[in-house]
């Protein structure tokens, strides 16, 4: 009988002291670990969400001459959209692009294109998973077509890409998508306008 109530007494006091320090210290990894891990996996508030978009080129046509052959397809574009949990939303963002491609035309060598953009797009949701996005820009192209008799063509003028974008946001936080730019040419001589078709990747925060 002495022995349970010493054993009683013993883990009472147990009881009543204070956890020592390297015994809370897994608890609170551990708590950390799954603060660290809700916040990348749990979707942002609706109220104050952002979504920021990547688009690399995945393809290239120029648009008088779909036989030629292209050589060199580069670009990044960035977007950002405010609020973008809305039925429609407003998106804007920049593009870089650099285009090299040997044209059909015997007379012609190669056509080289250089462009830079800033572009507003309005997206609308349909249903809970697709996005559509719509929009214009303005930029400037930088276009050198070397021909066999060795002259060129330069041109610098202005351009308006008109933007036809289709998305999808899984579990409201990772956005896949694929958007067509047809990119008009408003100078003179061998047409470099194309059409352009960008893959984009991104994430709401």
């Amino acid at each position: 009988m002495q022995l349970l109530i010493r054993l009683l007494c013993v883990l009472v006091l147990a009881a009543a002291l204070p956890v020592p320090g390297w015994a809370m210290e897994p608890a609170a990894q551990m708590q950390s670990d799954e603060s660290i891990f809700r916040r990348f996996t749990t979707p942002p508030r609706r109220s104050e969400a952002r979504l920021r978009i990547f688009e690399i080129p995945a393809a290239v046509r120029p648009q008088t001459d779909s036989q030629a052959e292209v050589h060199e397809n580069l670009g990044i574009g960035y977007t950002v959209a405010v609020l973008p949990f809305n039925r429609a939303f407003a998106s804007v963002g920049f593009d870089f692009t650099r285009i090299a491609w040997t044209p059909t035309n015997p007379e012609v060598i190669s056509a080289t294109v250089r462009q830079l953009a800033v572009h507003q797009n309005l997206n609308f949701w349909l249903g809970r998973t697709f996005i559509v996005g719509v929009g214009l820009g303005l930029g400037v192209m930088d276009g050198l077509v070397v021909k066999r008799d060795g002259t060129f063509e330069h041109n610098l003028v202005p351009y308006i890409p008109v933007r036809l974008g289709l998305g999808l946001m899984i579990r409201d936080r990772v956005y896949v998508g694929l958007r067509a730019v047809a990119v008009p040419f408003f100078g003179e001589g061998h047409e470099v306008g194309q059409s352009r078709l960008l893959v984009g990747f991104g994430w709401a925060y």
